[in-house]
């Protein structure tokens, strides 16, 4: 494991009860790109299924959740009716996720080492994993979403803007952590070269003290 990982697994781990309250007091200002990215992935289902002529639509939906820390989006999606995984690099955050959605499934995993089948997820939701990775890991990170979405399936990212990487320290939670900043023609010339369309891009401003940068979301389409 590279060592900028285990920093942050450390961090996380350390910090997991008070990431758990105040992220998830972030909730109501996020339900907007939330529900676009559910959008999405339901459209992609239906267009699927009307190409294969493929009736069976009590079948629910596959979201992977990459970086899913405390469960919050997890709770959310597998509350709404999708079948979803869960993914973190920290112990201690999927012990508190495994509490919080006790009808996903939640493993421990690399980011760079997706342990999924190809083609076997309708979604994935990546939100802020990538500032977790060196930039020289990213691609391989993306290939890995890439492969393992159906054809038509849906990537939302985000990331904080900037153009910076290396650790710094957390005065939110008094730890060091590996962060990585991207301008939006940065990340979306990363995805294009892994295969991705864009669908949509959105900065959000900074609405709260909690966030300390500017984040850049975007939605994306495997052809």
């Amino acid at each position: 494991m590279e060592e900028y990982v285990k920093q942050n697994t450390m961090a996380y781990d350390s910090t997991a009860y008070e990431y758990d309250i105040k992220t998830n007091e972030l909730r109501p200002q996020e339900i907007e790109k939330r529900e676009y990215f559910l959008d999405l992935v339901k459209k992609g289902i239906k267009k699927d299924a009307k190409k294969a002529q493929d009736r069976r639509t009590a079948k629910k939906a596959a979201i992977i959740d990459i970086g899913c820390g405390p469960g919050r989006d997890a709770k959310i999606f597998s509350g709404k009716g999708f079948d979803v995984t869960g993914i973190d690099i920290s112990e201690e955050m999927l012990n508190r996720a495994r509490t919080a959605a006790p009808s996903a499934r939640f493993s421990r995993m690399d980011f760079q080492k997706i342990c999924l089948p190809d083609k076997s997820v309708d979604g994935a939701w990546f939100e802020a994993g990538i500032i977790c990775i060196q930039k020289d890991d990213a691609k391989t990170v993306l290939a890995n979403i890439y492969r393992i979405l159906k054809s038509g399936g849906i990537l939302y990212i985000s990331a904080k803007e900037g153009t910076t990487e290396g650790l710094e320290y957390d005065s939110r939670y008094n730890v060091n952590k590996f962060y990585a900043y991207y301008t939006e023609d940065e990340l979306g010339a990363l995805l294009e070269r892994c295969g991705f369309e864009i669908v949509k891009a959105k900065k959000i401003k900074i609405r709260s003290a909690y966030h300390k940068h500017r984040w850049i979301n975007l939605f994306c389409r495997k052809p």
